[in-house]
């Protein structure tokens, strides 16, 4: 296994960082493989991940996260980050630093997603950051009370993120939007025959090039 990790990882990084699933499986095709998906191997490698198209469930891309916004880029995925105010941070973000504790106990916040707090005396696990009595700004009722003091709030989360080195940004909560497609203003044979068939599919079928341009050409 270990074998076939290292070789996945330079077949992606000698490919500029991402790869097509199905051509990453290709260069694979004589390693001996394990009963797991390649998808899931990949998803297990440190840095590494996978991303699908957002309507062809067959095109998916092997990268190395450094190389995530190229990767959106070429499947026609954005992601804008929503407003930078307290109703679009993770809740559990919010709640560390507006949550009241008992006196003596500390609030640590995870430093990767998907981000967790816990409330505890001490911390032995580097995976969490303590987030210092004087950046937090305790709440009774966070819900209706946070809005009130989202600058002061805010300043202290991107305070407290820049002297851990730490992606202000990456504590809001984002939304994807999908590019949206230009219809064909007249109706072809191809795309009659595509829209009758299992959306499941249609990313599968393959059509020979003489045959596909007959059907372009016949309305």
């Amino acid at each position: 296994m270990q074998e076939l990790q290292t070789e996945i990882i330079e077949i992606i990084n000698s490919a500029g960082g991402y790869i097509l699933l199905s051509d990453l499986g290709f260069k694979l095709k004589d390693h001996p493989r394990p009963k797991e998906r390649l998808k899931d191997i990949v998803e297990q490698l440190a840095n590494y991940s996978t991303i699908a198209h957002p309507t062809q469930s067959a095109k998916i891309y092997a990268y190395h996260q450094d190389h995530q916004t190229e990767v959106e880029a070429l499947l026609g995925i954005s992601k804008t980050f929503k407003s930078q105010s307290v109703t679009h941070l993770y809740r559990s973000v919010l709640s560390a630093f507006c949550k009241e504790v008992s006196e003596g106990s500390n609030i640590y916040l995870s430093k990767e997603k998907p981000f967790k707090y816990k409330i505890a005396k001490s911390n032995s696990n580097n995976d969490y950051i303590k987030i210092a009595e004087e950046v937090r700004i305790p709440i009774e009722n966070i819900e209706e009370e946070a809005k009130t003091k989202e600058k002061e709030i805010l300043e202290n989360i991107k305070d407290w993120a820049n002297s851990n080195d730490l992606e202000f940004e990456h504590f809001f909560v984002k939304e994807i939007r999908k590019k949206k497609s230009i219809p064909s203003l007249t109706p072809n044979a191809l795309s009659r025959f595509l829209s009758v068939q299992d959306p499941n599919i249609v990313s599968q079928i393959i059509i020979p090039g003489d045959i596909a341009a007959l059907l372009l050409a016949k309305n």
